[in-house]
């Protein structure tokens, strides 16, 4: 599972559902976060298994920067995080679940907007720490 480019989201959501480990949803949105703010750079449609992370909890994009308009990255990114909620089960925060059910936002700088969400609903966000999890759950998975 585990190579030089990291674990991709889907073999670690897959593996811990199969070891009975539930993903905080804080971690899930962590991840689309991070991901938000690189496809903002240059969007592009991406799923789990485009999204690896590092053995030291660090989040990469395996997708081709500008391959999507602004909305399909978005879209996809909420679709991303509500892959990341389903392994958290029970518990999630209202606002991440509000997020999902009211799709991503559309139009001129929807990308931004979408990031701003998730920063508003991980507020505090403590980075490191998020990272640090990240690659314990890599090393359970």
């Amino acid at each position: 599972m585990n190579d030089l480019l990291g674990t991709t989201l889907q073999e670690l959501l897959t593996s811990l559902k199969a070891k009975r480990i539930r993903v905080p949803s804080e971690i899930g949105a962590f991840v689309a976060l991070e991901v938000c703010e690189a496809v903002a750079r240059g969007p592009a449609r991406v799923s789990a298994s485009d999204v690896r992370i590092g053995d030291d909890g660090t989040v990469s994009l395996f997708v081709p920067p500008g391959s999507a308009t602004s909305e399909e990255a978005a879209a996809s990114v909420v679709g991303l995080l509500a892959s990341a909620l389903v392994a958290a089960g029970t518990g999630v925060p209202a606002a991440l679940i509000k997020l999902v059910e009211d799709g991503a936002p559309s139009g001129p700088g929807c990308l931004d907007r979408l990031q701003s969400e998730l920063e508003s609903a991980l507020v505090p966000l403590n980075r490191s720490a998020a990272r640090r999890v990240l690659s314990r759950m890599v090393r359970e998975g």
